[in-house]
């Protein structure tokens, strides 16, 4: 469940695995205009199948006469690109999306085609080299996608009709509302993408290494909160009777019974919220735990 930003995100990667390399690209005889027949194959997330149609469209029209243009478009979910794409490479898509974690999997599997196309041009307009998308797109200081989107992230969507912007501050301050309501705050918080928050926001870090092993610090007892602090921190959360625990695929039915009135969630389930609360739909930063009694921020999640 890797989605696409703000709050906690990580940054959807066009890749292009080369026009002769990955895929079933075909380069045909040039026609009596001159021009060469190249297919290609894209893949892309169901969500996102009218922006990368239009993308296609666009770069038909702009390199119209440099060869004529097969482009086929195919959903593939980002989730499972990267093992797709490594079960067989021949297979696989000439352009795909994917979530920018699975960058070192990939080069590793020479499965990559480095940027080499404007590379100055495609860093300078993404806020330079140590921005975090174009570290996110990138491996041993090598480019390896285009930045499409940053909807990776994700937020607190609550309605406004139970909750003040003060009061959404606080998770421990809405897990009481809610209670108080009938009604939960739902987090998928067994799931690592939602849980690293946690102890990132108490200062704990996570990182992968260069061998795709991870290391971590979460059980120092260094520094203002402890491992064991956000361990007890979650156990206090979801013990809590304001609490549920809700897989993303259920996430939208939930909104829609009633049962649960805020949610950590990403922009891929905006439209549902805001089909369900329509103007008492809002969504900010991912709220504050309490941990030892004081207040910590739930930390960024920036590709890891």
């Amino acid at each position: 469940m890797k989605k696409k930003l703000l709050v906690l995100g990580l940054a959807g990667i066009m890749a292009v695995a080369g026009f002769t390399g990955c895929g079933g690209s075909k380069g045909g005889d040039k026609g009596e205009d001159g021009k060469k027949a190249v297919a290609l194959t894209v893949w892309g997330a169901e969500e996102d199948q009218e922006l990368l149609q239009g993308m296609i469209d666009n770069f038909k029209k702009e390199n119209k006469d440099k060869a004529k243009w097969k482009i086929t478009l195919q959903v593939e979910s980002e989730k499972n690109a990267k093992d797709d794409v490594l079960n067989d490479l021949d297979m696989a898509a000439d352009v795909f999306a994917f979530a920018d974690d699975q960058v070192d999997d990939l080069v590793r599997a020479k499965a990559l085609q480095e940027i080499t196309l404007d590379t100055d041009k495609v860093i300078e307009e993404n806020g330079g080299k140590d921005s975090l998308v174009i570290q996110a797109a990138s491996k041993d200081g090598k480019l390896y996608g285009y930045p499409m989107t940053a909807d990776n992230g994700y937020f607190m969507f609550y309605n406004k009709k139970y909750f003040s912007e003060k009061d959404v501050k606080s998770l421990d301050a809405m897990l009481k509302i809610a209670a108080k309501a009938e009604k939960q705050v739902a987090i998928e918080i067994d799931n690592a993408w939602y849980l690293y928050s946690f102890f990132a926001g108490a200062g704990l870090g996570l990182k992968k290494n260069e061998d795709g092993t991870n290391t971590c610090d979460w059980n120092s007892t260094e520094g203002k909160f402890t491992g064991v602090d956000v361990a007890q921190a979650v156990l206090d959360i979801t013990s809590h009777k304001g609490f549920v625990r809700i897989p993303d695929t259920e996430f939208a039915e939930n909104l829609k019974t009633g049962t649960v009135i805020a949610g950590v969630n990403g922009t891929w389930q905006a439209q549902a919220a805001e089909e369900t609360w329509g103007g008492e739909l809002w969504s900010g930063k991912t709220s504050d735990i309490y941990l030892c009694g004081q207040a910590g921020s739930d930390g960024k999640f920036c590709g890891i």
